[in-house]
């Protein structure tokens, strides 16, 4: 007799936590605030909560592939048109004092900096890749008014920030579409269990001897 093939029932909670870390996570992954924590762990979520959806662990490193494309994009694309929307370039900032701190093997070692800019006091993280500026010193920083991103002195990957409302489509593109399919995709198939054979008695018979 034929099978009826299966229907893929979602949990519903798995669906809006992928969705939920998918859009979470390019608004905050970048974060000097603590939301930075939320947007790498929304990412994440994305990830592992689409690979449950499916149900298949091919999906698990494909879903790798999509996470590591999308943290390159939103880094080098997102991140730059992001300061040249929201970010404000602000003149005369006095720096008050720093604090050195210890890179990784494959890091330089980086100082961070209070600095006065008016009346509001910012940290400015001087990573290694940047001029570096001294205690006294008035220097010109690119600030989010938002309080998103970290202020710098210049924009990294600037080149490439026309190319970021077109990454950040692309992005939203994959991800949600990579949520989709794991919720349509049909479940994969089980192969049958092979049937046991019957059992016999318990203990032979024993054979009448005449």
């Amino acid at each position: 007799m034929a099978t009826k093939p299966s229907v893929k029932r979602s949990n519903p909670v798995l669906v809006v936590v992928a969705l939920l870390g998918a859009l979470v996570g390019p608004l905050f992954v970048f974060s000097e605030t603590k939301w930075g924590v939320a947007g790498l762990v929304g990412l994440v979520a994305w990830l592992i909560v689409s690979a449950l959806l499916l149900g298949r662990l091919i999906m698990f490193p494909l879903g790798i592939v999509v996470f590591m494309l999308s943290f390159f994009a939103l880094g080098s694309y997102v991140e730059p048109w992001w300061y040249e929307l929201r970010g404000e370039k602000v003149d005369g900032c006095l720096v008050l004092d720093e604090r050195k701190g210890k890179g990784g093997r494959t890091s330089p070692d980086f100082f961070v900096h209070r600095v006065q800019c008016g009346d509001d006091v910012l940290v400015y993280e001087d990573s290694g890749m940047q001029e570096r500026v001294e205690v006294g010193s008035t220097v010109s920083l690119i600030v989010d008014r938002g309080g998103l991103l970290p202020p710098v002195m210049t924009i990294p990957n600037r080149e490439n920030a026309p190319l970021g409302p077109y990454a950040l489509g692309g992005y939203l593109l994959l991800t949600m579409g990579h949520t989709a399919a794991s919720v349509i995709f049909p479940p994969p198939v089980q192969p049958p269990k092979p049937s046991r054979p019957p059992r016999g008695p318990k203990f032979p018979l024993k054979k009448d001897s005449t």
